[in-house]
């Protein structure tokens, strides 16, 4: 079965299941500032006690939608210098207090649908990837440009910044597990045909347009690389190129022959007329996940405003928001624990049934346990992870626990991970969890008490 992912449209995705719906926060008639200082006392008397539930100042039900974000996130323009290299924060770990309720790691890896779906969030991940995710990946970036529509900079200039971002990127994420070798075409190479020939428009494309346009694109860069451990291929379209618009990727039932080792079947289409006004390097990381097997968290039948287009984890993972103004772009813990880039021993899996706490590390560090994971079915589960602003998550507006849904019964662009936010702010800008803030998930209080250099301090209600 050939794969078709396109990035906004959803054109990958099988018959939808029913997502779940966002949960709604309903917050009492006192301001903010008194929430806040009552959210934070009831948090000390839990901590004291080890009791009871958490101080509810708030309450989050399981229906209804969430409130909408305005802006479009992140700082103006696109970064240029990369981001500051992420620190292992220097505060000692805490001891870890007993955990009621503790289950093998096993008992956590939920499982995926039986369906004929692409993409999952289930385990194991090697159902859907088309590459390893650990060790080194190389990457053939073959640069095309047109009769119509010539380059505008030279491969020197824009290789570089496209192989800087990405790689470093996906260095930082997979804790050094992971290196990501673009190799780029010499020069741009000059297509047959007019841009408009290849007819390789995203919401038109058809597949068989694109393998002609990357099979000629392999066989005129086969001279100039060598495809004896090539991964995958990107075929990157000059801006100026009307003919070709959009960026998705596409694994072939059958490969691209080459002179060397044994052809190409995963497949990026990237560049062209959406890249005129802004070239963005973190739209190969989008589609390279893709390569990886991860799933679209964006909303694939949405409206043109970020909220719309962003209900679920908003810019806390570039699956869902894929551009470099992201305030948090790292994807979260659960996929980095599919991709091998952490360990079991880093997962506590937890069903209590009485008070419990946990310390997480801050996903940045790779130390220590950095994912909690509380299974509700063998398709479900709520993640608890800690967020913060180093790294290329440098520009994270609120440091915390974040706590979000996993539900592998429903399908990509369809809300399979669902960030839940606290009652104290609007929309995803504080959803990660201030010491005394809580939020309600399902069956579960999710309250934080402490937040450190080290990370996240959280106590888990039933």
């Amino acid at each position: 079965m050939d794969r078709f992912e396109a990035w906004f449209d959803g054109q990958d995705a099988a018959p939808p299941a029913t997502a779940l719906r966002r949960p709604t926060i309903n917050v009492p008639s006192p301001g903010r500032g008194l929430l806040r200082i009552g959210a934070f006392l009831g948090a000390l008397l839990l901590a004291t006690s080890l009791v009871g539930g958490a101080h509810r100042v708030g309450l989050i039900t399981t229906a209804g939608s969430i409130g909408a974000i305005d802006p479009t996130p992140g700082p103006e323009g696109v970064p240029t210098d990369g981001a500051t290299p992420s620190p292992t924060p220097t505060d000692p770990l805490p001891s870890q207090a007993p955990v009621f309720g503790a289950l093998p790691a096993s008992d956590c890896k939920l499982q995926r649908p039986q369906s004929e779906w692409i993409f999952s969030a289930g385990f194991p991940i090697t159902d859907y990837r088309d590459v390893p995710t650990t060790g080194t990946v190389r990457i053939a970036v073959i640069y095309v440009e047109f009769p119509d529509a010539a380059r505008r900079s030279p491969v020197s200039e824009l290789h570089p910044m496209i192989e800087d971002h990405v790689s470093q990127i996906y260095g930082e994420m997979s804790y050094g597990k992971l290196t990501v070798d673009l190799v780029p075409s010499g020069d741009w190479i000059m297509m047959d045909e007019r841009s408009r020939a290849y007819n390789v428009l995203q919401q038109e494309a058809k597949p068989a347009n694109v393998i002609d346009y990357v099979g000629e694109a392999v066989k005129k860069a086969d001279p100039s690389i060598d495809f004896t451990d090539i991964d995958a291929v990107a075929v990157f379209a000059t801006e100026l190129a009307d003919g070709i618009a959009g960026d998705f990727q596409l694994t072939l039932s059958e490969s691209i022959a080459t002179d060397e080792g044994d052809g190409v079947f995963s497949t990026i289409i990237t560049g062209g007329d959406w890249w005129e006004e802004e070239v963005d390097p973190r739209i190969m990381a989008h589609e390279l996940g893709h390569v990886f097997g991860l799933q679209d968290l964006y909303d694939g039948e949405s409206g043109d405003s970020f909220g719309e287009a962003h209900p679920y984890v908003g810019y806390f993972d570039f699956m869902s928001y894929g551009w470099s103004n992201s305030y948090a772009p790292t994807i979260l813990g659960w996929n980095r624990w599919r991709l091998g880039w952490m360990t079991d021993s880093q997962v506590t899996c937890v069903r209590p049934t009485e008070g419990t706490e946990v310390s997480i590390s801050a996903l940045q560090s790779g130390n220590g346990v950095m994912l909690v994971v509380i299974p509700l079915s063998t398709t479900r589960a709520v993640v608890i992870e800690s967020r913060r602003a180093i790294g290329w998550d440098k520009d994270l507006v609120e440091a915390g626990a974040l706590v979000y849904l996993v539900d592998t019964s429903i399908d990509t662009t369809e809300g399979p991970i669902q960030v839940l936010a606290d009652s104290f702010g609007v929309g995803f800008d504080s959803a990660p969890l201030s010491a005394g803030e809580y939020v309600d998930a399902l069956s579960y209080t999710i309250t934080s008490l402490e937040t450190a250099g080290w990370g996240d301090r959280i106590f888990i209600t039933p």
